[in-house]
């Protein structure tokens, strides 16, 4: 009797456990079904992504990047707590408009794209061109922020320590393959990155419908006149960031070859609200690599992180 009461125990939880199974499947977020929808910002119309629910979190992309450039499964990760705005510059890929030459001018749009949302309060994010934005931001446009979580990017201001030639080279060309992507985003030399690289790719690709355009050439130096804005520094983000009225996520690849880590080790004093995170065997695109451990570390930073 004890026996078939423990088999029907046993039984009985597993059905539970998959009716519970099933019911939270039905609400998982597939990033890779998301519909592109268009929102009219200014006198253009910017193209966007939108899924999960909660707090908004909007996520400013890397040079030349696209909806499609984003790791499905770091957004899913991401979605399960929170609103994810993925979106193109304007004059990129989808959307209408003018990419501005400077990064406070890319910033604005960015803060419009938010309005014409109707989010009053929001997390901003971003990668690389996309992490430069997203500091810009905090400083210019700090009101409707609530935190700020930026990967693979560098500071305000002059690097210490310049791109690679080879990071250049292969951004710069029109069709980047896997290999290039190793290059770029993860770190070659290492075997379990490689092969992070070749899962992610792949994920990526596993987009069969309402696929993005790729960013056109004669667009590409505005990215550049931006960075170089951001690099000038003439609105003093670099002082001002330390004194924004919320905290900061930085996380980084130990070898990044674009915007190296070394970077941000000479502000970790002067910048007290920003924590620097970084990932071994890892690149440029540490949350390519890591999805859904980049995605909980932010989870977490969100969750309880302060102002110092």
């Amino acid at each position: 009797m004890k026996n078939a009461m423990k088999v029907f125990f046993v039984i009985s939880s597993l059905l539970m456990l998959s009716n519970s199974m099933c019911a939270q499947s039905k609400s998982v977020v597939d990033a890779l079904k998301s519909k592109t929808e268009y929102v009219q910002v200014r006198d253009y119309k910017m193209a966007y992504r939108s899924m999960g629910k909660g707090s908004p979190i909007i996520l400013c992309n890397r040079f030349r990047g696209t909806m499609d450039s984003w790791d499905p499964a770091f957004l899913n990760m991401l979605a399960t707590q929170y609103n994810v705005i993925t979106f193109d510059y304007p004059g990129t890929a989808s959307s209408k408009g003018e990419l501005p030459t400077t990064m406070a001018g890319v910033a604005s749009e960015v803060v419009a794209l938010a309005n014409a949302l109707g989010f009053k309060k929001f997390i901003i994010a971003g990668w690389s061109y996309g992490g430069m934005v997203a500091q810009t931001m905090a400083v210019l446009y700090p009101d409707p922020i609530m935190k700020v979580i930026i990967f693979g990017t560098n500071p305000p201001g002059q690097p210490v320590v310049p791109t690679e030639a080879i990071f250049l080279q292969k951004s710069g060309e029109w069709d980047n393959d896997l290999a290039d992507e190793e290059i770029l985003f993860f770190e070659p030399n290492s075997t379990f990155s490689r092969k992070a690289a070749q899962l992610s790719h792949d994920r990526i690709a596993g987009r069969k419908s309402d696929i993005d355009v790729l960013v056109q050439q004669p667009v590409w130096p505005r990215y550049f006149e931006g960075v170089k804005s951001f690099y000038e520094d003439k609105d003093d983000v670099r002082t001002r960031l330390g004194k924004a009225p919320f905290p900061i996520l930085m996380v980084a690849g130990d070898h990044d070859i674009a915007n190296f880590v070394e970077n941000w080790f000479a502000l970790n004093r002067k910048l007290p609200n920003v924590q620097l995170m970084v990932m071994p065997q890892s690149g440029h695109g540490p949350q390519h690599q890591y999805p859904e451990l980049v995605a909980n570390y932010m989870m977490t930073f969100l969750k309880f992180s302060s102002k110092p």
